[in-house]
């Protein structure tokens, strides 16, 4: 194993400090409350000190520092109780993954997956941002979620799976955050909605954008996949299994 690069390693840190002090991220455990739904649920965790050791720990060995911003305290989940799958969460990981959306948003945007509404309330106070369309998958989701969300007028949720949705207008920036964990076969997945939706992009402006969460994490853990012929979840290098340790491992 290659050694940690320390001054890369603080770098970074120093970069997704400095961007996530410019956004207002909600604590969104004082928004949602717990809610059973009969496949979905909305639950509250919490990071103990033991935990937060073990973070620090994995971000060393590995030479990361994505978990380095980690707080103990109470947090949000959106679990799948059919898979047993965490959605998403509202650690340091997930803000720190989708701050590149955030700063890139303005005039008329589409996100791919409704999730907690974590990127939602950020981006929906910004001047720039004319208007918000989610598209998501599971009603369930749409009903847990979205009342409990201070969302204002900007927002738009509709129903609908966003591989067989047509958009009926164009897009500043378009976003898609439907994946649970870092695996190579989702890569796949995101080239394919880049060719569905590149075409409703606004090409007449110079900051268009369409992005995916964590795509080139999945394009790493493609290659590693087929280097080791093995189809199975890469954790090593993925700092977002880390997330599934705390939450099934521990609550």
């Amino acid at each position: 194993m290659a050694p940690a690069r320390p001054n890369k390693v603080k770098s970074e840190h120093h970069s997704w400090r400095l961007q996530l002090k410019k956004i207002k991220f909600p604590r969104m455990v004082e928004i949602l409350p717990e809610v059973e739904g009969n496949r979905f649920a909305i639950r509250h965790f919490e990071i103990s000190n033991n935990n937060l050791r073990f973070a620090l720990l994995r971000d060393a060995i590995y030479g990361k520092c994505e978990n380095t911003g980690l707080e103990t305290g109470k947090y949000v989940k959106l679990i799948d109780k059919e898979t047993g799958q965490t959605l998403m969460v509202d650690t340091w990981n997930e803000f720190v993954t989708n701050v590149d959306f955030i700063n890139r948003a303005h005039g008329d945007v589409l996100i791919g997956g409704l999730g907690i509404g974590l990127v939602i309330l950020p981006i929906q106070d910004k001047k720039e941002v004319k208007s918000i369309t989610v598209v998501e998958k599971h009603r369930e989701v749409i009903d847990l979620v979205l009342p409990q969300l201070p969302v204002n007028s900007k927002v738009k949720v509709i129903h609908a799976d966003v591989f067989e949705w047509v958009a009926e207008q164009r897009y500043n920036v378009i976003y898609f955050d439907i994946w649970d964990n870092v695996r190579g076969e989702y890569y796949k997945e995101t080239k394919t909605l880049y060719k569905k939706y590149r075409k409703f992009l606004k090409h007449d402006d110079p900051r268009s954008w369409i992005g995916f969460w964590r795509q080139e994490d999945f394009k790493r853990a493609l290659k590693k996949v087929r280097m080791k012929k093995n189809p199975g979840i890469i954790l090593l290098d993925s700092p977002i299994s880390l997330k599934h340790y705390f939450i099934k491992s521990s609550y």
